[in-house]
């Protein structure tokens, strides 16, 4: 008696291997965005505020390519002061975030398209602004978020691969 696989069991054995991998992509995929997520929530609540355009403009771009919506001065409210962990510029930038899950390998981009009369982003991330007291350590929330993403998930066991495709869509 010869053992081995006849045709038809090397082609179920095909099948299965490939839904699994394709199952595989699909919670990896997943798994990245709530990643992304992560990184977009430690941005809004570390983002600096004044007018709240900063953080009210903060996007979040799916398809590899940035998304450049600008709304001015979204909130009206740039009259009032604001500060670091404001919850209504916090709150435009989730109403406006479209968490969806791109094929594996698609860049997820979070960017704010705030404008003022300079690069005003760049000066932020950079620590090139003088920041108010109330939003002292508000430079470099970027590098600061994925910093904070790769700390939190450095090591993905169940619970945590569940939480990360719970975010995406």
């Amino acid at each position: 008696m010869r053992a081995g696989f006849n045709a038809a069991d090397l082609a179920n054995l095909q099948k299965t291997v490939q839904n699994w991998l394709g199952a595989v992509e699909v919670a990896t995929a997943q798994a990245a965005v709530g990643i992304a997520h992560h990184a977009f929530e430690e941005i809004l609540k570390t983002g600096p505020q004044y007018s709240g355009d900063f953080v009210a403009n903060t996007r979040v771009s799916m398809t590899g390519k940035p998304d450049t919506t600008f709304v001015a001065n979204p909130l009206e409210f740039a009259a009032d002061a604001k500060h670091r962990g404001h919850p209504e510029a916090m709150e435009k930038a989730r109403a406006n975030a479209k968490w969806t899950t791109p094929k594996l390998g698609t860049p997820v981009i979070i960017s704010s398209t705030a404008r003022h009369t300079d690069d005003y982003s760049h000066k932020i991330e950079n620590g090139k602004i003088q920041f108010r007291p109330v939003n002292e350590g508000s430079d470099y929330i970027y590098h600061k978020a994925r910093d904070s993403a790769k700390r939190e998930y450095a090591h993905i066991n169940k619970s945590k691969l569940a939480q990360l495709r719970s975010k995406a869509k």
